[in-house]
């Protein structure tokens, strides 16, 4: 008479099988969410320093034109130069 396998070992390591696969699944989402946070974390930091180069340059205009550190307007310089960097970097 042939030896029959035992049904709850095999339902046991497919049962590990699983759990290894959805273990390694969320090592891997945890890897690759790290990257892109880190990435999101270097290009907020790129940004900063754009800004940061953006408003010198404003800054230097406005001394250039007489018109630091109040506008005609009275507005502060330094702020209306940081205000239009924080839209675009290309302001001055």
């Amino acid at each position: 008479m042939p030896k029959m396998r035992c049904a709850s070992r095999a339902a046991t390591s497919e049962a590990d099988h699983n759990r290894a696969a959805k273990a390694v699944a969320a090592m891997l989402g945890v890897l690759l969410g790290l990257g892109l946070f880190g990435k999101f974390l270097t290009s907020q930091s790129a940004h900063a320093d754009d800004v940061a180069k953006c408003t010198a340059r404003g800054i230097a205009y406005f001394q250039e034109n007489g018109a630091f550190p109040k506008l005609s307007d009275g507005t502060d310089a330094r702020t209306v130069a940081g205000e239009r960097c924080a839209r675009t970097t290309t302001a001055f």
